[in-house]
């Protein structure tokens, strides 16, 4: 007796087929769910290197003491479109080169750009900078913060920084942690206007509590 096994050899084949066919429909659908988990993780860390950058931002800025009337993105922008790059690491951290890919300061760029556009940034925070104009010369006194005495030595060099006097030439110390009512009082009206506009009444008000 003779057996016919065509049909069974058919039936099969057309099995492993559709075997091999589910097995590449879940290789894709795998592929496509790390692609997606992926796309997740690209998209949390993305978020975390904008929200430290911002932060860091806002930081560098408040060490120039300058307040622009911009959020830090949008002077970002900015400042990017004077021709400065921001090159950005995946932690926030950043480092600025100028249009010939020479290294900048952050507060040598942004004191750059108030000068250039005052109208970015609160008047009262520019009396340091129309100061150094008017003088022609920079003090220590100019200084006040680590950003500000990093970005003078990293342009003109700490032999410069060193060299540079205190104060301004017969100038009157206005320390306000120190002065009491009686040093506020001897002062002259110009004195006592430029101490309030750099200042604030606050400051002057803790003075005069001094005796």
């Amino acid at each position: 007796m003779i057996i016919d096994t065509t049909k069974e050899t058919h039936r099969t084949e057309a099995e492993i087929e559709l075997e091999l066919e589910e097995a590449k429909r879940g290789r894709i659908a795998e592929e496509q769910k790390l692609a997606e988990e992926q796309q997740r993780v690209a998209a949390v860390l993305e978020e975390r290197r904008r929200t430290a950058l911002s932060e860091n931002l806002k930081r560098e800025i408040m060490a120039t003491g300058l307040r622009p009337y911009d959020s830090p993105e949008d002077l970002k922008l900015v400042m990017e479109k004077q021709g400065i790059k921001f090159n950005i690491n995946n932690n926030g951290t950043f480092d600025l080169t100028d249009a010939n890919g020479r290294r900048v300061e952050f507060g040598a760029a942004l004191e750059s750009l108030a000068k250039d556009r005052r109208w970015l940034f609160d008047g009262r925070s520019l009396h340091r900078l129309d100061r150094q104009e008017q003088r022609g010369e920079i003090t220590r006194a100019d200084l006040k913060t680590t950003a500000e005495k990093s970005a003078y030595i990293s342009k003109f060099g700490l032999a410069a920084f060193e060299a540079l006097k205190q104060r301004p030439s017969g100038s009157t110390s206005t320390n306000v942690l120190t002065m009491r009512a009686a040093d506020y009082n001897r002062l002259g009206l110009r004195e006592k206007s430029k101490l309030i506009d750099e200042y604030g009444t606050a400051a002057v008000q803790e003075i005069l509590r001094r005796r």
